[in-house]
Formats: C-alpha cells, structure tokens, sequence
C-alpha cells in the first residue's frame, strides 16, 4: 500500500529542500539526458522537472522554453495517483486530461509520455517527460521502459547530489568542531557551489623543518 498522499507530499517536499536542487542553473548531467530522451525518441521536446508545492519547477529542458508549470490542475496528478508512467498517444482523445492541458501550453502536446522520478521509498520527487505537436499510434513496451530508465538515471545524479551536500555539511561541521568559527574555511554554501562548478583545486603542501628548511 502506498503512503498517503499528504505523507509522500512531506517527503517530497523535505528531500527537494535536502539535496537543494530548486531554481539551480542548468547542469550538464540532466541536460544530456534530456536530450538523449528527445533524440532516442524522436520527440520535439524532452524535459525534466522537480515538483514543489505549487509548481513544477524545470531542471534540464531541450526544445521547448520551459521554466516552470503551475501545478494547479495539472496533468502531473494522474501520474501522482498512479505511481507509474503515463503515456498519451493524441492527449485530444482524452478529455479528463485535455481539459487539464492548458496549463502547459508551452510544449504543444499532443503526443506525451511521462515517467515519474522515484527517491527511495517509492515517493516521486519528479518527472521526466517527452512530447510531441503531432500524434502517435505506437509506444511499446520497450519504449516504456527506456523511458523509465532515463527517469533512473535521474534519481541516480539526484541521490549522489544528496549524499555530496551531506559530505560538506559533514566536513564543515567537523572542520568549526576543531577550529571554532573565527576561521576563514568556506561556509555550507561556498563548499556545495564550488562542488558543483568544479571549483576545487588540490594542492600539495610538503612538510617543512623551518630551522632546516628541509
């Protein structure tokens, strides 16, 4: 049985604010799964978003502008209810759904295909998504499950981001335990910046006898 829904809406919204991804710049990791989906797929949009408390917040987009989509009326609560993928050959053939179509008029969706983006626990913290201006009549199986595992991959980059943030606050907090605070080490932040844009720089300091100066 699945947790309620106000249960996995708590988790969703603490793991997101954990790993820190919202409003973030693009990064080159989700970038390339989105379009690795659209070209897999043939599809004229590919993109993956996080679902906050009022929106879905677009991470990685190819094709269409997307920066985020209210989740009011959306069509993201069929997959919510559902815990699995969604696939709509002509959305116009569904009327429950079509209705609910407005709110995302950026992406031209008459063909849409939706996998969600499980965290451990089975809670969806998002979704990956392809779709397409015209119809289609086939999407097997395999299909589905290649979807599917681009959504995996996704939670993947999204797990190691939490266990890195964890990393830093862990060797922060260790460094302020022996050092007090009136040092110059950077803060939580600058550490998890620098993380991600590949700031960091190893050096080597040898040991020195400065009475030898060897």
């Amino acid at each position: 049985k699945h947790r309620s829904d106000r249960t996995q809406e708590c988790e969703r919204l603490a793991f997101l604010d954990e790993v820190d991804i919202l409003d973030t710049p693009p990064e080159q990791e989700y970038d390339a799964i989105t379009r690795l989906a659209a070209a897999y797929f043939k599809t004229s949009n590919a993109f993956i978003g996080f679902i906050d408390a009022t929106r879905l917040w677009i991470k990685s987009c190819c094709g269409a502008n997307l920066h985020e989509l209210p989740r009011e009326n959306c069509i993201l609560d069929f997959v919510l209810n559902q815990q699995s993928p969604l696939v709509l050959f002509d959305t116009a053939q569904h009327p429950d759904i079509y209705a609910r179509r407005a709110c995302m008029p950026q992406i031209g969706s008459a063909f849409l295909a939706i996998a969600p983006i499980f965290i451990s626990g089975g809670v969806i913290i998002g979704v990956l998504a392809i779709s397409d201006s015209q119809p289609r009549a086939f999407f097997d199986a395999d299909s589905l499950d290649m979807l599917a595992r681009l959504a995996g991959m996704v939670t993947a980059h999204i797990e190691l981001r939490r266990l890195r943030n964890a990393d830093v606050t862990r060797i922060h907090t260790r460094h302020q335990a022996q050092c007090g605070e009136s040092t110059n080490w950077p803060g939580v932040e600058e550490l998890r910046r620098a993380l991600e844009q590949h700031e960091f720089v190893l050096h080597y300091q040898p040991e020195v006898d400065l009475e030898s100066l060897k």
